[in-house]
């Protein structure tokens, strides 16, 4: 994985900052009233705070010079964020405002809200003379909570549950269920259809929900060096792609055994760079080859060891160092019909792509800095992309198992970073390029029997 070419341009899907006078459909007055704080990071220990606000309407609506504050009605000169001029949210979508833009579309000040990590309140008001004083009436809304409301510095946000329900109400949030919060995302404990918290008459109808849960692992230094291989970092675009197909996205922290496989369709393993013990290694066979789930494989070129252990992600998928085949230890080789060469490539773009389900609507993929695969078993793997000199082996591969699992493998962790990650990753942005975001999307589906 070294990074590709930086895009000019990030594009926001979710979030709009323009520089529209009026908002459609009113004064900016009359439809901020419709505005609602959606979800709230208020003890974070990394990436900073932030408050999402959700527009649940049919059309595009003018914040500017809205209050956002943590203190209920007085000045305090702190605590207190003001909208830019031209900021606006359009329709069935968020905006989000925090410590931070790794985590936030706008930053606010350093006399912005500081949210208290034993509760606080949030609060987002009309205040045409900026002197930092309102009262109810002038309130669009907002609330006052405590720590037993959920997301107590834990990486979970606290998340609403419905645009409909009464806000200073304890049962309408929860605590998120995908660790980094949803930024700019329909609520993981959402209970409404809309894309947000309400059913808002958005003009994009919500995808009907799968019922199925996809897991990225982030408990093998899957951020070491300047890889930042999470849902919250540098994937975050991965997984809010998947959560509008309908998934529900969740990240995993510890050890892998079948206690953390149940009721997962599809577990994601983004380039790990400590080894898998032998107990996790069975849970995931067997997760695959008993329990016919399936597993995405991204794994990246040779000699890239990020924590200096001693191994890459080439030699954990293979499980044993380079240059010593072991046929004892050999692991996805085995397993699921296949292993990653110890090579090196990068190709821009690769356009032999053979047809599969995986591939529908995929016309060019790239690497940078990657790795290519080995057939182990053709009865039931091949090759799905290939660079030009096919010699080198497959760049993106499928499994389907006897069982009725299935795997899938991608030879380069570049293509899916978004350029939102905490590291050196933010430089750059690959997601948006060639058929990486269909490519993605379409295996996961593929690997959940969707397709």
């Amino acid at each position: 994985m070294k990074m590709n070419k930086v895009f000019g341009i990030t594009m926001l899907a979710t979030a709009l900052v323009t520089t529209a006078a009026l908002p459609i459909g009113g004064t900016p007055a009359k439809a901020a009233s419709n505005i609602v704080i959606n979800e709230v990071m208020w003890n974070q220990t990394s990436g900073g705070e932030w408050v999402e606000l959700y527009n649940p309407t049919s059309a595009a609506i003018d914040i500017s010079g809205l209050l956002l504050s943590d203190n209920e009605g007085t000045d305090t000169a702190e605590g207190e964020y003001w909208f830019p001029a031209g900021t606006t949210i359009p329709a069935g979508g968020y905006l989000t405002v925090g410590a931070s833009t790794s985590s936030a579309t706008l930053k606010w000040t350093s006399t912005g809200p500081a949210l208290s990590n034993s509760g606080d309140g949030v609060h987002l008001v009309r205040d045409s003379n900026r002197d930092g004083m309102w009262t109810a009436a002038d309130k669009i809304d907002g609330f006052e909570f405590t720590s037993a409301w959920g997301g107590n510095g834990n990486g979970y946000s606290l998340e609403r549950k419905s645009a409909d329900g009464t806000s200073t109400a304890q049962a309408t949030w929860g605590q998120s269920t995908a660790l980094g919060g949803t930024p700019n995302a329909k609520n993981s404990i959402s209970t409404d259809g809309a894309p947000g918290g309400g059913d808002g008459g958005g003009t994009t109808p919500p995808p009907d929900p799968t019922g199925k849960v996809v897991l990225f692992d982030n408990a093998h230094c899957n951020t070491c060096g300047n890889a930042d291989w999470v849902i919250n970092g540098a994937y975050s675009d991965f997984a809010t792609a998947l959560r509008n197909a309908g998934y529900t996205v969740r990240e995993n922290t510890a050890a892998i055994t079948s206690t953390v496989l149940t009721g997962v369709d599809v577990l994601v393993l983004p380039e790990p760079n400590t080894n898998f013990t032998a107990t996790e290694k069975t849970a995931i066979n067997d997760f695959v080859l008993n329990k016919g789930k399936g597993v995405y494989i991204i794994a990246d070129h040779i000699v890239s060891d990020r924590n200096n252990d001693g191994w890459d992600s080439v030699e954990i998928f293979n499980g044993y160092l380079q240059g010593q085949y072991n046929a004892t230890n050999e692991w996805i080789g085995k397993s699921f019909g296949f292993r990653v060469n110890e090579n090196d490539i990068t190709q821009e773009p690769m356009t032999d792509v053979r047809q599969h389900a995986i591939t529908s609507g995929v016309t060019s993929v790239a690497a940078w800095n990657g790795a290519t695969f080995t057939i182990t078993n053709s009865a039931y793997a091949q090759g799905l992309v290939y660079l030009t000199d096919t010699a080198a082996g497959p760049y993106v591969v499928a499994s389907q198992l006897p069982s009725g699992g299935r795997v899938s493998a991608i030879g380069d962790s570049s293509p899916y970073n978004d350029g939102t990650g905490l590291t050196s990753v933010a430089n750059y942005n690959s997601w948006p390029q060639y058929s990486h975001a269909k490519l993605a999307v379409n295996t996961v589906k593929w690997l959940a029997k969707d397709l």
